[in-house]
């Protein structure tokens, strides 16, 4: 789930997103009112994504609560702030003593603005507590209470929920499944009441002015009631769906944005609610598009000049194309049926101006073709291959030939990984199979194997670890001259990725590895191969390599997560 808060100062609405330490800005007035922009840091990153932060007007910067190290290693919490002064610079603060991990693991936060305290409740593997933190004197947390609670309270402590500074009654008040009140002249926590809308706490805003909270997510719109701890319903209209909402007191209104991350729909739309008539109204539109269904696999159609994703889980609409320019989205195409299964694969035939798709988790039709000048997919009823999934698919330009290597059998799991190579000829008319015969001892059954074929080595080249085995960095080369196969022994420091997207880069005449979108590796290839890595490639997408797909486009990459599409320029030197 992502997050807001809104920087009065320069009247814009920040997201943060829980899966990147990424930073975005909708700007709500001036030259560029309603254009979504990224804050470039100019400092260190947080070691880790916030998960939550509260805007700080006085100093004019965002205050999150960081780990140092990811969740299960021994770590500790930072206080990071977000300086918006200027150019966006993080930097770190270094209250004493730390937060113990084991206490405030997830956590919300509060602050209270004009007492200059930022407050903590929160929850670790071994506890619970609440602290404060002074930012103006000594700069040192504060317990406050419940130090060794037999039930921690309050009982909910999980991200979505939330945390505010009631000024008028000095309290912490925390909504979740139950509702709990801190007076802070008792540091103990008392419960006040069942919430009624537990479990659709997304986009909050305490409304400080008319003392009370209001949830635009709660079957409509709810509000808890500051002065006398009381719910009601105030209207019953479903509202637009929401991760986050940040109270805009100028204009009257909260302004309610959808999730940004890559756990739900990838949405970037925003809307408001007046805080008068409760009407919510379109902001901002979502220019996201689609997003990229997982499963898929990415071709370049270098007739039509689009991305073309092939297979993927949305069944009904499975083919869905993209354009290289910056804003463009995903859009469902009119081709028709055509390789529609998770985990099915493609490469494009220069020669015939061809796509062609290959199996998936379902089996069904093994071969499919989208011809330049067809107007939909046309399958290929062909006698080869047993049907199968994450194969590894490659175009012999040489021979004018698609390589089909591997992969698991189509709707058995359970069954052992291929170790076949097959060649489909004859690509412009009537395809033909054949089975190739290999010599010297293959690469064996291998989970999830990558490979690419090395036109000017004339060799395909295979990159995996071998079946039951967590390691990966083992390198095959199948002879495309007499089919031997052959272990590959780069100089350099050879990486261990599980699940890499291989793309060929003709200029460099090398095989890029992307994982994760957070690495991106060269494979130089030759007489002599050598590993290089590619300075901070500054990508961050996803939770591994499974979320990210990558195609060779004409000027670099083209890569692509659940929600979001990134260029990576091949120029881009080494740091090794």
């Amino acid at each position: 789930m992502s997050w807001s808060v809104l920087d009065t100062t320069a009247d814009r609405l920040l997201m943060f997103d829980r899966q990147s330490t990424e930073v975005w800005a909708l700007a709500l007035s001036g030259a560029h009112e309603l254009r979504w922009s990224e804050l470039v840091n100019q400092g260190e990153s947080p070691p880790l994504p916030p998960s939550s932060g509260v805007y700080d007007p006085v100093t004019n910067s965002v205050l999150s609560i960081v780990h140092d190290a990811p969740y299960g290693r021994e770590s500790a919490n930072e206080v990071w702030a977000l300086s918006l002064e200027g150019a966006p610079l993080w930097h770190r603060l270094n209250p004493m003593p730390s937060l113990p991990l084991r206490e405030v693991d997830e956590h919300v936060l509060a602050l209270d603005v004009e007492g200059r305290r930022l407050f903590v409740t929160g929850r670790g593997r071994k506890g619970c507590g609440t602290w404060s933190l002074d930012l103006e004197k000594d700069g040192a947390w504060t317990r406050l209470g419940d130090a060794t609670p037999a039930v921690c309270q309050p009982a909910y402590i999980i991200p979505s929920d939330y945390l505010v500074y009631d000024a008028p009654r000095d309290r912490l008040v925390a909504l979740g499944d139950e509702d709990f009140e801190l007076p802070l002249s008792q540091e103990t926590w008392r419960l006040l009441g069942r919430n009624p809308c537990s479990g659709v706490l997304r986009g909050r805003v305490h409304d400080a002015e008319r003392e009370r909270i209001l949830v635009p997510t709660c079957h409509g719109t709810a509000q808890f009631s500051l002065t006398d701890d009381t719910w009601s319903q105030l209207s019953s209209v479903e509202r637009p769906d929401a991760t986050s909402a940040s109270l805009d007191v100028a204009r009257g209104r909260i302004v309610i944005a959808s999730t940004i991350d890559s756990w739900l729909n990838g949405s970037n739309a925003t809307w408001t609610l007046s805080l008068d008539s409760l009407e919510p109204s379109a902001l901002t539109p979502n220019t996201r598009g689609e997003p990229l269904p997982p499963g898929a696999s990415l071709v370049w159609d270098e007739t039509r000049e689009v991305v073309v994703s092939i297979g993927g889980e949305k069944f009904q609409t499975p083919t869905w194309t993209r354009t290289l320019d910056r804003d463009a989205a995903w859009t469902p195409s009119d081709f028709g049926r055509g390789p529609q299964n998770y985990f099915a694969v493609g490469a494009f035939d220069s020669a015939s101006k061809a796509i062609f798709g290959f199996g998936g988790s379902e089996g069904g039709e093994p071969v499919w073709r989208l011809r330049s000048g067809d107007a939909q997919w046309q399958p290929l009823n062909i006698i080869g291959p047993s049907p199968r999934e994450s194969a590894i698919v490659a175009y012999d330009s040489a021979e004018k030939r698609m390589l089909l290597r591997g992969g698991r059998p189509a709707q058995d799991a359970y069954q052992p990984w291929l170790d076949d190579v097959w060649s489909l000829s004859a690509l412009d008319g009537s395809p033909v199979w054949t089975e190739l015969i290999t010599r010297g001892k293959s690469p064996g059954r291998r989970d999830y194997e990558a490979g690419i074929l090395d036109p000017a080595g004339r060799q395909l080249i295979l990159y995996g670890e071998n079946e039951n085995e967590e390691t990966g960095g083992v390198l095959h080369a199948l002879s495309l001259e007499d089919a031997t196969w052959s272990l590959l022994s780069p100089s350099g420091t050879t990486p261990s990725f599980r699940r890499p997207q291989l793309v060929y880069d003709d200029v460099g005449q090398r095989v890029i590895f992307v994982v994760g979108g957070t690495h991106v590796v060269a494979l130089e290839l030759g007489a002599e191969p050598s590993w290089h890595t590619f300075c901070q490639p500054g990508l961050l997408l996803g939770w591994g390599s499974a979320d990210v797909r990558v195609a060779r486009v004409p000027d670099g990459l083209f890569v692509a997560s659940s929600t979001d599409a990134y260029r990576f320029d091949l120029a881009t030197p080494y740091c090794d």
